[in-house]
């Protein structure tokens, strides 16, 4: 599982100003992005996490 899934959830949820088709569309790039996260290696994660951490 993503350590920011829920967030990024939530706030696609509050982006009250994107359409119904962008939300959709936001939805589906975050389950493809998640489908690719689960098969990358624990190293990699390592990194992605990293940089999320100090980026965002």
């Amino acid at each position: 599982m993503l350590p920011f899934s829920f967030q990024v959830l939530h706030a696609l949820s509050l982006t009250i100003w994107a359409s119904n088709q962008e939300k959709k569309a936001c939805l589906i790039m975050f389950s493809h992005f998640h489908s690719l996260y689960s098969n990358l290696s624990k190293h990699v994660k390592k990194h992605i996490k990293s940089y999320l951490h100090t980026h965002y």
